[in-house]
């Protein structure tokens, strides 16, 4: 086998070895959203990275209020909806629009 062949196969080598000594970054799972409220209060950015906003969503469908947008707005009526998803598992159509809300404790 030619020499640049061997040092082809030694870096790829050292690369997978190598990357699968770092593991994870963090021992446990990230939080996801539950009832339309996500918890990070223990999360750390810093050291653990963006956050995919997933989970369940409070969602209203064809209705658009001012109030919707007001933190303290009493959603508890909404239904839940599962996210990254389509509305269209809850409404059976793609057509329409839509209200999702997420309270986030930081």
């Amino acid at each position: 086998m030619p020499r640049i062949h061997i040092i082809i196969w030694i870096s790829f080598l050292s690369l997978i070895f190598f990357s699968a000594c770092q593991g994870p970054k963090d021992s446990g799972a990230p939080p996801i959203a539950k009832n339309g409220a996500l918890d990070l209060s223990q999360y750390n950015f810093e050291q653990d990275g963006p956050l995919e906003l997933k989970g369940e969503w409070k969602f209203k469908w064809l209705e658009d209020k001012p109030e919707f947008a007001q933190a303290d707005y009493n959603d508890s009526n909404w239904d839940l909806i599962k996210t990254p998803g389509y509305w269209n598992q809850k409404v059976k159509t793609g057509q329409g629009y839509g209200w999702y809300r997420l309270k986030v404790k930081l």
